[in-house]
């Protein structure tokens, strides 16, 4: 290039390649590109490791953007297991993430951790719970919620008459009651917003659970988890699932987690995996179950055991397959090892069971999302008829008041979830 100056050409500065000046421009302590003629002139290396070539302009190596948003450094979440703070109350640390100058050669990603308040006791905290106050038999309230993924009524009760599935029939023979519930709350029968209704009581409306998408959690305390550690945090509160996606019981639960002392998923305990790697063995989910019984025996308890084969089974090879009627078969041996435990322990009579499902099956396919009468009616079970005798509202029992019929057994009035009497669900309990 030739820039005219007072009416002469006059030539481009001529720009030095900074890796054959003979200095140390970015004070490394190394010089210029090594080759035969080349040396240092101000007392440095010859070689500088970022020179490519003598020719090359920069002598500075290229910058490196670390970050450019903290989602890039982490995803923010509780660390850890609950734990004992000073004052007596159950705390958890809280990790955040942060990206200071993003998007620049500056930026940095750190990271901070905080404590946060779990759970406020009365009567002081032991190994990261709340100490329980001492209380009669009479007192004492055991709950268990089995959630079976994917169970269709009609090819349960085809089995049920043939005389597959003993344990289930166990379940309700010494006065319970088998009958329907049927979904009201959401318009797709899939298994997070089934879920969601499951553990709430509330609409998809309510929860913006609406689908399988991937991350949607039930609003901070609405999960029957979440609000029985409010009303009264001596009861132990235990989870173990049997199906693990990108939506449960993570995702839906997330906000429940820090208040479940017993929280196992599907990677977290020893399982063997059904059909699909989504689905474990639901043998193993009931061992897993009995430890929580074990610990917990003495004490009021709510423990979800989530039994996922059909779902897994029903995908895989269809709903009249023999797969499927297998699934069945494997969910009430997982029953049967949760029952014997509940009689060794002499908790039988006293341990209310409720079992049901989040959707059901469209008859003769791999799938369940159309809308009809065989995935929307559902298995409802139970091993105390006193638990189901009434119906709430709209001449049928609904998915949604499981959740609120929980509530109200460990005492809590309609008034203490006025959100799910709003939707029109409400508690089973006959008076």
């Amino acid at each position: 290039m030739v820039f005219i100056q007072a009416g002469k050409p006059v030539s481009s500065p001529k720009i030095i390649a900074q890796c054959n000046d003979h200095k140390d421009n970015d004070g490394d302590g190394y010089c210029d590109f090594a080759w035969a003629k080349g040396y240092c002139s101000d007392g440095s290396i010859l070689g500088d490791p970022d020179c490519s070539a003598k020719d090359d302009k920069n002598e500075t190596a290229p910058c490196t953007v670390q970050c450019s948003s903290a989602s890039q450094c982490g995803t923010d979440g509780y660390v850890a297991a609950n734990y004992c703070g000073v004052d007596g109350n159950v705390y958890r640390d809280y990790q955040t993430f942060s990206c200071s100058n993003a998007g620049t050669c500056a930026s940095v990603c750190s990271s901070q951790t905080a404590s946060r308040l779990i759970q406020t006791c009365s009567l002081g905290c032991s190994e990261g719970r709340c100490i329980a106050p001492p209380i009669n038999d009479s007192e004492k309230k055991q709950v268990i919620l089995i959630g079976v993924d994917g169970m269709q009524v009609a090819h349960y009760l085809e089995m049920k008459s043939q005389g597959k599935l003993p344990n289930l029939d166990r379940l309700v023979a010494d006065g319970g009651w088998v009958g329907n519930a049927t979904i009201t709350g959401h318009a797709r029968t899939e298994t997070a917003p089934g879920n969601a209704e499951l553990h709430s009581g509330l609409p998809d409306t309510v929860t913006s659970v609406v689908d399988n998408t991937c991350g949607i959690s039930l609003p901070d305390g609405d999960s029957v988890f979440e609000r029985l550690s409010v009303f009264n945090p001596s009861v132990s509160l235990g989870l173990i699932y049997g199906k693990g996606t990108c939506y449960i019981p993570e995702a839906v639960l997330a906000n429940a987690k820090p208040v479940v002392s017993w929280w196992h998923n599907r990677t977290s305990y020893p399982q063997r995996t059904y059909i699909s790697s989504n689905c474990a063995n639901s043998i193993d989910v009931a061992n897993k179950s009995l430890e929580f019984i074990s610990t917990y025996k003495n004490d009021s308890f709510y423990l979800v055991a989530y039994f996922g084969v059909p779902d897994c089974a029903g995908h895989a090879y269809g709903e009249n397959s023999v797969q499927y009627g297998d699934s069945l078969i494997n969910v009430d041996d997982g029953l049967g090892i949760i029952l014997d435990a509940l009689a060794q322990y002499g908790i039988a009579s006293s341990t209310k069971i409720l079992l049901t499902a989040d959707h059901g099956w469209n008859e003769g396919t791999t799938g369940h999302g159309t809308a009809a009468a065989d995935t929307k009616t559902l298995p409802l079970l139970s091993n105390n008829a006193n638990l189901v005798n009434t119906i709430y509202s709209q001449g049928i029992r609904k998915q949604c008041d499981v959740a609120p019929t929980i509530l109200n057994y460990f005492g809590m009035n309609s008034g203490d979830y006025q959100e799910i009497t709003d939707a029109n669900c409400g508690s089973l309990i006959g008076v």
